[in-house]
């Protein structure tokens, strides 16, 4: 009698708290518009409940008295001071951010709203009881309706230093956006070791001389790993316990929400290859890894902390939320009958129920929410202390005077080097792209108007991209938090981001208005105040691709045709178009081959009137030499509609190595597709495919390391696939001289580049 009821508590509250896959990023606190007085009240309102005295619910009519609202809130639960600005709780956002005094300046928000939760949701059993209704079972397979009295839920819803000596004399490492700041990966290379996160573990393999490669060894690792850092004799390992989510690099159809609940940072010491000693391990029990960076020994570590965790306690503390009596009732009332107790009793016994559980949650320790991290240093004779972290007195964190935005975002520095205390910066946000340089991390995260539940003060557009910016000292693991700003529309990816001297620059698209724009903004004080901006970019289209290169811009945008667009913005308050030029298809990544030509990959595209069906994969060079007048040198595109590359959409696949002028970029080629929507389902190539690319002479391609899945011809279900998602087994590639490796989760395969076919070694990773 009460399983559909459950069903429709679970959907209820998951609307309430903006739980689930698809609303990842919103607001958890849905209770907008009461100023902070009114924030913790009683739990019945007439007005929800009635219209008039009576209501119907299928032609039977159910008298209701008038209920008045009442004041119950908990004396005890008091507004933080965050010390001047809006002292009044408007019920809207506000960018500005200010430092907390102390941890209960979060953890007593954070317990209001688990209060406003519980109250939410015994009102809506409490009308359910109210209005009792229950049709029979008709025999015909319908279940009765109505709420359950529990819901159990899963606390994780919602949501090239130096090489080794004896090593290859040139070999490619990771591409970085940044050069010297190196960015997180599933691989890492040093032209002796290959350094493999794959199916659980750390695997590094002997890569020198390529045909006697072989693994020297493979580590388990704790949770599931998602990337690493190397420097030296040191190894950083990111990974998560559970609930693994794919990385939004391309945020096109993704938004980017974290890898995964409980983080694990864990530090090796690798000067022993074959036997790598973990020597520290910090752990967010409730955090979700987002990206790190490393700057010479110094590395930053992102993590969210979601809200929606929080909630879980709720169902996991001895919280009811149908009071025994009236569950009593509920399993004795006849079908179309009112619950055998009068509106009086019913309602003092939710109100009864509702005390009990504010005195509940009050008890509740909230502090490991706030500062729950732990770091633990490793000896190798097995002794282990704990370090201080630095979120233990909370004064490294910032928040915002609304309520709704409760999320926190942490920045953590340590020195890989070392074994001392980490430090944070932590601010109230959502997860973002991070951006970073040698002296500034950046973090963008998108706010939509419609997918929040109230709205930033002072705001007229319905998306926009929140920036904030933190400081990281030179030489040091320090981190503090800096400014923070706005602009309109939403930002692509870290590549939509830049820094040149003190203005940081960002390319974003309205997607509402299809436009397009280049923001420049300035420190001032707290503020990321705007002191430039191009509007109004190819009205229609949307970015698909952003470069910064010193005082220029280069954007992509696409509906019909590849409009790349070279942006002058050598006077930052006045940024303009010099040049701009149209070729079919679209750009998703473009790289420097040197200052004046950009190579770049991205898909081919057929004109069909007021749109365009996207095609095969292509590669192109430009000259941009004359940025008034830019020019397509060469261009080449691979297979049919359904062809996809993991380098189209994830730049750490995509390996240039300028010294030899070549390209790997691991490949899918569906063959077949007549043009238009037809999309090609015959797969006649799955591997790394290598190319000799010079300004003068374009593409030359040398041959292909081929890692089959199935029988080349036969059909496969890695064609047939949407842009935006790659299929291609090998995931990266290194050159080593004159050989270059494939890099899938299964193997490393090493080959000549002499006879791409003939796999000299190859090196199992299962």
């Amino acid at each position: 009698m009460r399983s559909t009821r459950i069903l429709l508590g679970i959907t209820g509250f998951l609307l309430i708290l903006g739980l689930g896959c698809a609303a990842q990023h919103e607001d958890r606190d849905a209770w907008a518009g009461q100023s902070d007085n009114d924030v913790i009240q009683g739990i019945f309102d007439t007005d929800a409940v009635t219209t008039g005295n009576d209501t119907r619910h299928n032609g039977t009519e159910v008298s209701i008295p008038d209920i008045p609202k009442r004041d119950l809130r908990p004396q005890e639960i008091q507004e933080p001071d965050f010390g001047g600005g809006n002292q009044g709780n408007t019920g809207r956002l506000t960018v500005a951010l200010r430092r907390a005094q102390k941890c209960s300046d979060i953890t007593e928000k954070w317990r209001r709203m688990l209060i406003n939760a519980m109250r939410d949701r015994l009102h809506d059993e409490w009308y359910s009881a109210a209005h009792w209704y229950e049709p029979c079972y008709n025999g015909g397979g319908d279940v009765a309706w109505g709420y359950g009295d529990t819901v159990a839920m899963d606390a994780s819803m919602g949501y090239s230093d130096t090489g080794s000596a004896g090593g290859a004399d040139s070999y490619s490492t990771t591409n970085n956006q940044v050069p010297g700041v190196d960015e997180a990966d599933i691989m890492k290379n040093d032209g002796k070791w290959i350094y493999v996160l794959a199916n659980g573990r750390l695997q590094i393999v002997d890569a020198w001389p390529p045909d006697q490669a072989h693994k020297v060894s493979d580590t388990p690792v704790q949770g599931t790993p998602v990337s690493m850092l190397t420097y030296k004799d040191r190894l950083t390992v990111f990974s998560v316990d559970q609930n693994y989510t794919p990385e939004c690099d391309y945020a096109y159809d993704c938004d980017v929400t974290g890898r995964g609940v409980g983080t694990r940072v864990t530090t090796y010491d690798i000067s022993d290859r074959g036997k790598p000693v973990r020597i520290r391990q910090t752990y967010l029990p409730q955090g979700h890894f987002v990206n790190a960076r490393r700057i010479g020994p110094q590395v930053y570590v992102v993590v969210f902390l979601p809200m929606d965790n929080l909630y879980s306690l709720l169902y996991s503390t001895g919280l009811k939320f149908v009071p025994d009596s009236v569950a009593a009732a509920e399993a004795s009332a006849q079908c179309e009958h009112p619950l055998d107790m009068s509106q009086d009793a019913i309602r003092q016994a939710f109100e009864d129920l509702y005390r009990k559980n504010v005195e509940i949650i009050n008890k509740m320790d909230l502090d490991s929410y706030v500062n729950g991290m732990s770091d633990t240093v490793y000896t190798r004779d097995g002794w282990s202390r704990h370090l201080k972290t630095p979120l233990d007195n909370c004064n490294a964190y910032y928040l915002s005077n609304g309520s709704r935005d409760m999320d926190l975002i942490a920045v953590l520095g340590f020195d890989i080097t070392k074994q001392e205390p980490l430090s944070a910066a932590v601010v109230r946000s959502k997860p973002g792209i991070v951006f970073a340089t040698h002296q500034s991390l950046y973090i963008s995260m998108w706010y939509n108007k419609y997918r929040e539940s109230d709205w930033f003060d002072g705001v007229n557009d319905s998306a926009l991209t929140v920036i904030h910016r933190f400081d990281l000292q030179p030489g040091t693991p320090d981190v503090t938090y800096h400014a923070s700003g706005w602009v309109p529309g939403h930002a692509l990816n870290q590549f939509s981001m830049d820094e040149q001297d003190e203005y940081v620059r960002i390319a974003t698209t309205v997607d509402w208005k299809r436009v397009s724009l280049v923001t420049v903004l300035k420190p001032d004080g707290r503020d990321l105040k705007v002191v430039g901006q191009l509007n109004n970019i190819a009205p229609g289209e949307d970015i698909r691709a952003v470069r910064f290169n010193g005082n220029l811009g280069f954007v992509v945008t696409f509906k019909k045709t590849d409009p790349l667009f070279v942006i002058d913005l050598s006077d930052p308050t006045k940024p303009k178009i010099k040049g701009k030029l149209k070729i079919p298809g679209y750009s998703t990544y473009m790289h420097f081959m040197d200052r004046n030509h950009l190579l770049s990959i991205g898909y081919d595209a057929q004109d069909e009137g007021n749109f365009a069906w996207f095609q095969g994969v292509q590669l192109q060079v430009f000259d941009v030499t004359n940025i008034t007048q830019p020019k397509l040198l060469h261009k080449t595109v691979i297979g049919t509609r359904g062809t996809a590359s993991e380098a189209a959409l994830h730049h750490l696949a995509f390996n240039y190595f300028k010294p030899k002028d070549l390209l790997a970029i691991p490949m899918v080629i569906c063959e077949g597709g007549q043009g238009g929507s037809d999309y090609g389902d015959y797969m006649t190539f799955n591997g790394l495919m290598v190319y000799h690319v010079t300004i003068d002479d374009g593409f030359k391609y040398l041959g292909g390391i081929a890692h089959d899945t199935g029988k080349a011809g036969d059909y496969n279900d890695r064609c047939g696939q949407w842009w935006s998602n790659s299929t291609s087994t090998v995931k990266r590639s290194i050159f080593l001289d004159d050989h270059v490796v494939s890099v899938a989760m299964d193997r490393l395969d090493f080959a000549p580049l002499s006879d791409l076919k003939h796999v000299e070694a190859s090196v199992s990773l299962r």
